[in-house]
């Protein structure tokens, strides 16, 4: 009896969840129908905690504060007091925790009660960690001493567009796991290691394949439940998304016995996934809070700022195949707005896939129509680097592509028959044809500036308007 109450204060409890955006619920009228929400997502971090007062984890996985209708209204700020209701103990930041500038990043998760994890992304200036985010963590329960660190892919970088990634210095994960390790293992002489992690399930794999002192990855980004059990006996688990899903798992240190599933060092564990359903009651608190936040956001999406008299395709078969009124709108809006000789915007902006009918046009329309933030900036361009660009955009079709562009103060014609790259046919700009010498301003989005979706001719070109100084394109869209 005295060695099996050993084992039972040798145990860690662990509530797991990544990638949490909504935090409002799902309508539904079955009780037991998976409907998500903070309020109730509240209710089960309570309980979770009052019934393991001593040894209990609440752990989550990053992509936090963006992407939703809300984040674009409030910047994330909606997401601060739920979140820090539900005692977390630790989180490793995620890629959509990067959708704002770094001194918003840093606002943002400084206001958090928890610490933030980023072990492997460092300031280029400082060699610091990245928006004051910790290398690592230690906890000690019940006399177990859990080392935690943070861990991100470098493919996700690709996709942040507030922040300069010239001014970041990324360490392969691998690598900065191994170093870490080493110190929680042998400096702060930690029993257990979770690694919190933001990357694709192949990344996880390689994780646990090339670090052995990682006992648990629980990861985030892929928005799925996932389970594997290496064959060097490190666990993987991915939880769900969006307060609808999460695991509990049961880890017994020094004790091969209890735990279904065997762990290096002796340890095993047990684990379940469970969803958060109707029947759930939500805490009262937070359901009045989300209630408030949902009221104001509905308040603010119905303003009308416009009228529309024909109706604006958004479809995808139409903005990323040819040319259409909304995209002939949106870039004439932009190029008004920067004063620039031309506009081409990549349709894979434009997220509606809808018709608006023809009336009012209300913020909510917009932010559907647009969600994405990312600013407007202008290049010099030349006639040949112009061509070039367009024959990249109209590369795919007629696969409803990204890419294609939807232009303003201009005008093109390509040949589908042809080869990809050769099948612009003339291209006007005003009232004459392109000249290949002439230099040009151009209006677009920082994010197709850094050679995103294939427009790779657009790294070799000139700011005239850089991140810095331009307007978020939705903003610009409205003011106009």
């Amino acid at each position: 009896m005295q060695q099996q109450s050993q084992f039972q204060t040798k145990k860690i409890n662990i509530l797991h969840f990544n990638d949490a955006y909504e935090i409002g619920s799902q309508e539904s009228e079955n009780p037991t129908a998976t409907v998500g929400g903070v309020s109730r997502f509240k209710t089960i971090c309570k309980n979770f905690k009052e019934q393991n007062p001593q040894n209990s984890l609440i752990l989550f996985s990053g992509d936090l504060f963006s992407p939703s209708t809300m984040s674009l209204l409030y910047q994330g700020q909606q997401m601060l007091y739920p979140i820090n209701s539900l005692n977390i103990d630790a989180a490793c930041v995620g890629n959509h925790d990067f959708d704002y500038k770094i001194d918003h990043v840093i606002k943002l998760t400084s206001n958090c009660n928890f610490p933030w994890l980023c072990s492997n992304i460092f300031d280029a200036s400082t060699g610091k960690n990245v928006a004051d985010f910790l290398p690592y963590y230690t906890k000690e329960l019940n006399g177990i001493k859990v080392g935690f660190i943070g861990l991100a892919e470098e493919e996700w970088l690709d996709t942040i567009v507030e922040i300069d990634i010239q001014t970041l210095r990324y360490q392969e994960f691998v690598n900065c796991a191994k170093e870490v390790c080493q110190v929680l293992k042998e400096e702060l002489q930690c029993e257990f290691i979770i690694a919190l992690t933001h990357m694709r399930i192949p990344n996880d794999n390689i994780l646990a394949e090339n670090v052995p002192e990682i006992d648990l990855i629980l990861g985030g980004h892929d928005h799925c439940k996932y389970f594997k059990c290496t064959q060097n006996k490190c666990v993987i688990i991915k939880s769900g998304c969006d307060f609808k899903e999460y695991s509990i798992i049961e880890v017994y240190i020094n004790n091969t016995q209890k735990g279904n599933y065997q762990l290096k060092n002796g340890h095993s564990l047990n684990m379940d996934f469970y969803k958060v359903t109707k029947d759930i009651p939500e805490d009262p608190d937070i359901h009045a809070y989300v209630e408030k936040y949902i009221q104001k956001t509905k308040e603010d999406m119905d303003k009308v700022i416009g009228y529309t008299k024909c109706p604006l395709d958004t479809q995808f078969s139409t903005v990323r195949t040819q040319e259409s009124n909304f995209g002939n709108f949106y870039a004439d809006v932009i190029r008004k707005d920067t004063q620039a000789d031309i506009a081409i915007l990549n349709a894979g902006t434009i997220r509606s896939d809808c018709i608006f009918e023809e009336g009012e046009i209300t913020f909510q329309m917009m932010c559907k129509a647009l969600p994405f933030a990312d600013v407007i900036v202008v290049l010099e361009m030349n006639g040949f680097q112009i061509v070039q660009a367009l024959e990249n955009g109209v590369s795919k079709w007629p696969n409803y592509d990204g890419r294609f562009p939807q232009v303003s103060g201009m005008k093109y014609s390509f040949d589908p028959r042809k080869e990809p790259m050769q099948r612009i046919v003339d291209v006007w700009v005003g009232n004459e044809k392109i000249d290949f010498v002439k230099k040009y301003s151009v209006a677009l989005k920082y994010f197709i500036s850094l050679g995103k979706d294939g427009y790779d001719i657009l790294r070799e070109c000139k700011y005239i308007v850089d991140e810095t100084n331009g307007q978020p394109h939705l903003k610009v869209t409205l003011i106009i």
